[in-house]
């Protein structure tokens, strides 16, 4: 066993641990702004996904998707 688990370790609460998850993303999130990139949210995604898939079934010739 290693005493510098123990000694002058530092308490962790559940609302700290929630704290701290949150700022690491939103470190993060600003290291990526810092160099231009956009965060797409989940559901934004989603629908972008979706718009994608509507968009090219429209040009789909179902003659030649045909065995």
């Amino acid at each position: 066993m290693k005493k510098s688990k123990y000694i002058g370790a530092a308490e962790t609460t559940q609302a700290k641990l929630k704290q701290a998850q949150r700022n690491a993303e939103t470190n993060v999130a600003g290291v990526l702004a810092s160099y231009g990139t956009t965060i797409v949210k989940g559901q934004e995604m989603l629908k972008k996904r979706e718009k994608e898939r509507e968009e090219n079934k429209k040009y789909e010739n179902p003659l030649e998707l045909t065995p």
